[in-house]
């Protein structure tokens, strides 16, 4: 191994607030950038951990799969850099180890070192700050990715680059994490009913709004109908969404949180499938109980989908003024408590129940 001398160890330099990026390859498959750690420094810094919480954490609390790549500058030595990458690789495994415990899958934890900058740039003795991190791939599935980027591959653009804000809004809204939704002068109870609508619209699920996706994918398909098993499974993958959202929605329910930044709003919890509730009689339990926990998957997934990719909503000014601005996934969860009155559940099983009569179909739970 060589010796890292004085005359080759970079001198140890602050260089202030951490930075981030991010970019979506494909549908829930980001590729995550933590850059601007100090120089020689090999921990990550309260501005990526308050990104990971958000973004990462609640991916890998799922089961999610994730590969890890640590980089540096290249003012070092090669083994010094690869020691260097190495180590802020590892700090961030650690972390989400901590945080998210020990059940998600991985594929790389590796070292760039300096390898990558000078693929990239070809430039040595330089440094630079966007490779002073860590790169990161997570993805829903629940095998780990078998990359994060190939050699010789152009540097992909990342997008919302501000270590300023926590989540990903830009300019002065409520996901800026700076003001709060009273701050911005909001009519709260009709800029929430425009979050809901957005939310239960289809735009989340770019299909069927949030569980009405799930009553999309029996709706004229008569081997399910005729299956007393698929039906058992869908009016528990039914259950166990709606109460996954009224789980999460009440982390949400306090109006403090209209008077607080959103950097001050609690990450989504994940919730767990309510697998003890009573099952109608004759109901085949096996197949209920697994929509149960499905459900409850899904509907935290989709609340993830909106922590990472928040969605353009209408919302409306004290003043009767319409406006645009973002939603992710704490503020929709804070809307469904007050639009519902915290009845999310309830309101979600008439929004089933009014798309399965449309279709002249008998209410949940469906038989």
């Amino acid at each position: 191994m060589t010796k890292v001398t004085n005359m080759t160890r970079p001198k140890n330099k602050m260089t202030g607030r951490g930075k981030y990026k991010y970019l979506q390859s494909a549908p829930n498959d980001w590729t995550i950038l933590l850059y601007n750690y100090d120089i020689e420094g090999n921990r990550y810094k309260p501005d990526h951990k308050q990104f990971l919480d958000v973004t990462v954490v609640p991916y890998l609390k799922a089961g999610c799969g994730i590969a890890i790549y640590g980089l540096a500058s290249t003012t070092g030595t090669v083994e010094y850099d690869r020691r260097l990458g190495a180590e802020r690789a590892l700090d961030v495994y650690r972390y989400l180890r901590t945080v998210a415990g020990s059940s998600f899958p991985m594929s790389k934890l590796e070292t760039r070192g300096k390898s990558l900058a000078l693929e990239r740039t070809g430039k040595d003795n330089t440094e630079d700050e966007e490779y002073r991190g860590v790169w990161l791939r997570v993805w829903d599935k629940q095998h780990p990715p078998p990359h994060i980027i190939d050699p010789g591959v152009v540097n992909p653009t990342f997008k919302y680059s501000d270590p300023g804000v926590v989540i990903f809004g830009q300019g002065l809204d409520v996901l800026g994490g700076v003001v709060s939704v009273i701050d911005l002068g909001l009519d709260i109870s009709a800029s929430y009913t425009g979050i809901v609508a957005a939310a239960t619209g289809g735009i989340v699920t770019a299909g069927a709004g949030l569980v009405l996706a799930i009553v999309a994918t029996i709706i004229g398909m008569p081997a399910i109908w005729a299956s007393g098993d698929s039906l058992a499974e869908f009016n528990g993958k039914v259950e166990g969404y709606d109460e996954a959202m009224q789980d999460m929605a009440e982390q949400y329910s306090s109006d403090d949180l209209d008077r607080k930044p959103m950097r001050q709003w609690p990450a989504v919890r994940e919730p767990s499938p309510h697998l003890f509730s009573a099952l109608p009689i004759g109901t085949p339990g096996a197949f209920w109980r697994k929509g149960q926990s499905a459900g409850c998957r899904l509907a935290y997934m989709d609340a993830l989908k909106l922590e990472l990719n928040p969605i353009d909503v209408d919302v409306v000014t004290k003043d009767g003024k319409k406006t645009k601005t973002k939603a992710n996934g704490r503020l929709m969860l804070r809307a469904l408590w007050v639009t519902t009155k915290g009845e999310v559940a309830e309101k979600m099983v008439m929004q089933v129940n009014e798309t399965l009569k449309q279709h002249g179909k008998p209410p949940w739970p469906t038989h």
